[in-house]
């Protein structure tokens, strides 16, 4: 009984294989934002840190091309302050694009849920991080510094 040989082209096709399964397992997850994602943290404006809640309410799965990448709507409800204290806490919708191969996330204001006195909404610019799964970047304001939070759920 004449012995198995592989042919040269097929041990060259398993070592491609095994190298693509083992460069797939090795990247890192893209941590693309899901409706119903809270993210928590803070924000730095006029030099006051102040806490901020992210709440993802829809991501458009339908990639989009951009000129910086395929992207993803997304749709966001941005919560700013102490809820008991009404002359300083608020929220509104924000809306933008997570543009996948950067990972990155800018997210521009809509429309006040809950407007309190004196205050202008902002919007997002920033980058998802997987591990710790986090998002941080600049407020998109002259009298800001920037933001960062941690996704909770």
């Amino acid at each position: 009984m004449p012995k198995f040989r592989p042919l040269p082209f097929a041990r060259a096709a398993l070592a491609l294989a095994a190298v693509c399964v083992a460069a797939h397992a090795s990247a890192a997850p893209n941590p693309v934002p899901e409706a119903g994602q809270d993210w928590r943290g803070s924000y730095v404006c006029d030099g006051i840190r102040t806490p901020l809640e992210l709440t993802i309410e829809y991501v458009n799965r339908g990639v989009s091309p951009t000129r910086s990448g395929p992207a993803l709507g997304v749709r966001a409800r941005f919560a700013f302050g102490d809820p008991r204290d009404v002359q300083h806490s608020g929220k509104y919708i924000v809306e933008g694009a997570y543009f996948i191969a950067a990972r990155d996330m800018q997210l521009e204001p809509v429309r006040w849920i809950v407007r309190p006195p004196g205050y202008l909404m902002v919007g997002l610019s920033g980058h998802l991080t997987d591990a710790p799964r986090a998002y941080a970047g600049r407020i998109d304001a002259g009298n800001c510094a920037g933001f960062s939070l941690h996704a909770v759920r």
